[in-house]
């Protein structure tokens, strides 16, 4: 007969005494990111593979736990890692112009021990900055574009436009950079 009671291997209940320590710890660290400006978001424990996925190698894959969605019929999956889902929060739904601070708290499980790490489930807290970034291309302009544009923004200075650089401003593409500052797993 099997014990019914029995954690699957790799998992364990966390007891009064640890589930406070590990409670307080989270607690501290989250009102020390926020004292620096980072904002607090929680992403869903199940998404869609694709999007847990997204920016992610291939050995994510093998670390996210799988299932059908009865609703859908889609394939979920339960996050593993939650770096992915911070990011997608902030490039598709904040979509700041600026610069954007979030921390995040949660808990990821994982369909193999991490090494080093003894359990699969862990409570994983980071921050994550991003900046927009626009990429300038510096190009020629004809002497007659750029007397014609000095004369229209400046009339003033029309008398010297001849003698300024002929260089142009466009912008080419725009970019969000992501640094993940911190990412730790209790």
């Amino acid at each position: 007969m099997t014990n019914r009671w029995l954690l699957p291997e790799n998992l364990a209940d966390i007891l009064p005494t640890q589930a406070l320590q590990v409670e307080e710890l989270r607690r501290v660290i989250l009102d020390l990111f926020q004292s620096f400006g980072y904002q607090l978001v929680i992403p869903p424990m199940l998404e869609y593979v694709e999007s847990l996925l997204t920016a992610a190698g291939s050995d994510m894959s093998l670390q996210i736990f799988k299932l059908v969605d009865q609703l859908s019929g889609r394939t979920l999956g339960i996050r593993s890692d939650m770096t992915t889902q911070v990011a997608r929060i902030d490039a598709h739904i904040l979509n700041l112009q600026d610069i954007s601070r979030l921390c995040y708290a949660g808990t990821t499980l994982q369909t193999r021990v991490v090494p080093g790490i003894f359990s699969r489930e862990q409570l994983q807290l980071g921050l994550i900055a991003t900046v927009h970034v626009k990429i300038f291309q510096v190009q020629p302009v004809s002497e007659e574009s750029y007397r014609r544009n000095t004369t229209e923004k400046y009339p003033e200075d029309s008398k010297y436009a001849h003698q300024s650089s002929q260089l142009g401003l466009s912008c080419q593409n725009e970019y969000l950079m992501s640094f993940q500052i911190i990412d730790l797993l209790i």
